[in-house]
């Protein structure tokens, strides 16, 4: 199959959906699909076009600035500049199977099923419930043809709210490859908790952080580990500076990450508003368990549901420090839920299940 995907970021940007995107791209190319990716030009020296993985990447337009140093979060002339240069290389590159846009930033996902020649297939990362975005989904819906969805629940919101047939979308989750997570017994330390994602407001790292000294934990041989880049960055510091056994490490590297992930027996995500962290799947690979918080727009909550994956709680210091005390321990209930964590990844989440669904979904649907 001839596969492009349209999304705003993409690598070397580094991002959950970019992750996803990439990963999802190689995947498809080594089962021998033809993989392209149309994406803005965010840096002078990145290429105008490259082979990144086995994935063809077009990057059809500059956005030097396209994340200013604002209030605002993406420059919305670069959202149309950009919308325009997808349709235009869209109709100069020939016929594609299918044409997988990212939601985001919501402009592309609205006009390209519309006015290119191309079976549109909208990728929904997220939900947000304000009236204004309810609208513009519901334009965004009634003019795909096709709608993939990162998580069972998105999926279904899009079915019983936006009345998308059943077999107009399908699931297709963050997945991970296991192999690169499979971890020994004598690699888990106990009581080791994890914080891992972008160190930004509605990620919520700091909520980890005043529920783990809230409880004394660093006093009683617990481990709190944070991993991430973004603005709370230096605040994170300040904040955990002479309290022990607490780590911030800042960015790391993937083998590193992978090395905390593995040692880790708890990973913890606050997060106000989700869709399917990859995150979770990484964890579970790694037979790590997630504690997540009950906010409205947190999808993690019904990953973690849905599959068995760790414990969900209210947002609140207190609520959250009792949880980490008890699942990050491995007693009985930790190791039940970390072999659930394991086999969920195994049959679910790896890419090789993952990528065979989408295909399927495509082809069924030609």
């Amino acid at each position: 199959m001839r596969i492009a995907f349209v999304t705003e970021l993409f690598h070397p940007h580094v991002g959950g959906q970019e992750v996803r995107y990439l990963q999802l791209g190689r995947e498809l190319a080594r089962k021998g699909n033809a993989v392209h990716a149309c994406t803005i030009r965010l840096a002078p020296d990145h290429a105008a076009r490259e082979n990144v993985q086995g994935i063809e990447v077009h990057r059809v337009t500059d956005g030097f600035r396209y994340k200013p140093a604002s209030w605002l979060r993406r420059n919305p002339i670069d959202i149309m500049r950009f919308t325009r240069s997808v349709l235009e290389w869209i109709q100069s590159t020939g016929n594609y199977d299918a044409v997988i846009i990212n939601l985001w930033p919501v402009l592309p996902a609205t006009m390209v099923p519309r006015l290119a020649t191309v079976r549109g297939v909208v990728d929904w990362c997220e939900i947000r419930r304000s009236l204004f975005w309810r609208s513009l989904y519901r334009l965004v819906a009634s003019r795909a043809a096709l709608h993939t969805a990162v998580s069972d629940s998105i999926a279904e919101h899009l079915r019983q709210r936006y009345a998308v047939p059943a077999d107009r979308v399908c699931t297709v989750l963050s997945g991970v490859h296991c192999r690169d997570y499979r971890t020994e017994d004598s690699e888990k330390q106990d009581r080791t908790i994890l914080f891992l994602g972008r160190l930004s407001p509605h990620k919520n790292p700091l909520i980890v952080l005043r529920s783990f000294v809230q409880a004394a934990l660093h006093r009683r041989t617990y481990k709190l580990h944070f991993v991430g880049d973004g603005p709370l960055l230096p605040e994170l510091k300040r904040l955990s500076n002479g309290i022990e056994n607490v780590f911030v490490h800042g960015p790391v590297d993937e083998p590193e990450k992978v090395r905390l992930l593995k040692q880790s027996t708890l990973l913890v995500l606050p997060s106000k508003r989700e869709g399917f962290p990859r995150v979770i799947a990484e964890a579970a690979a790694a037979g790590t368990p997630t504690l997540t918080t009950l906010y409205p727009q947190n999808g993690s909550v019904s990953v973690v549901r849905q599959y068995g994956l760790g414990w969900v709680c209210a947002p609140k210091p207190g609520e959250i420090g009792v949880l980490m005390e008890r699942h990050a321990k491995m007693d009985n209930e930790w190791i039940r839920a970390s072999s659930v964590c394991v086999e969920t990844a195994r049959s679910t989440f790896d890419w090789n299940v993952v990528t065979r669904q989408l295909t399927e979904f495509l082809e069924a649907n030609q």
